[in-house]
């Protein structure tokens, strides 16, 4: 059952929960094998790394831009992502399993753009930031990386572990006139 930070009234603008169903790794291709990296994810996983801010998804497993010839592979939960990826790149990329180090929350409703232009320096109005567009940006003052789902708005926001309880107080705090609906978080 969710519990109401802030507005009582009226439905949340804005709800959010945390993603603990996936794993997250990080791909950073090696020089000079960015094309032998790309081709050995679009054959394993039918998906093309995406070469600018942006999220694609595939068989079982999505990629989001994270910096040059770098991407953060989201999939459900593995119980060994580092050892998955490396057997499909091989040498052709360095891989660091990311699922304990980051923590990934689902933010959605209404005024979510509205809540995220208090912390964040990049432009999210819809006609600039669509969906499958990402961003490493910070929010308040944690580095985050943020793709855009749907147009409901819904936002996956990813930070480090050991700053995830700094960002859930930034949030509730900036949701708080709006309303909040928190769902089964541990952060």
């Amino acid at each position: 059952m969710p519990q109401r930070i802030g507005r009582a009234d009226g439905p949340a603008g804005v709800t959010v929960h945390e993603r603990g169903d996936l794993s997250l790794g990080l791909i950073t291709a090696r020089r000079g094998m960015r094309t032998t990296c790309i081709d050995s994810l679009r054959a394993s996983y039918d998906l093309d790394a995406p070469m600018t801010a942006r999220i694609v998804h595939g068989r079982t497993l999505s990629l989001a831009w994270a910096g040059p010839e770098t991407w953060l592979a989201i999939g459900s939960a593995r119980p060994d992502i580092e050892t998955e990826l490396k057997a499909v790149v091989g040498q052709a990329a360095s891989i660091v399993d990311m699922s304990d180090q980051r923590v990934v929350m689902r933010i959605s409703g209404p005024m979510t753009r509205t809540v995220l232009a208090k912390g964040v320096t990049i432009d999210l109005h819809p006609r600039v930031f669509k969906p499958g567009d990402t961003a490493i940006t910070p929010l308040a003052h944690i580095t985050t990386q943020l793709w855009q789902v749907d147009d409901t708005p819904t936002f996956d926001l990813v930070s480090p572990h050991a700053t995830a309880r700094d960002m859930f107080h930034w949030l509730t705090v900036s949701a708080a006139e709006f309303g909040l609906d928190v769902g089964r978080t541990q952060l």
